[in-house]
């Protein structure tokens, strides 16, 4: 996900980085869900 590779490359504190990755899963599940898909195919 690109999102990941944008979070990963900032400066920001680690614990930051991980609870923005944990938001971004739980909206990438409910994207998922509503149009069918797999978490995977989901891009922010």
């Amino acid at each position: 996900h690109d999102i990941e590779a944008i979070l990963d490359g900032s400066e920001l504190d680690a614990e930051v980085i991980a609870r923005a990755k944990a938001v971004f899963l739980e909206i990438a599940k409910a994207e998922a869900k509503v149009h069918g898909t797999t978490v995977e195919e989901i891009h922010f």
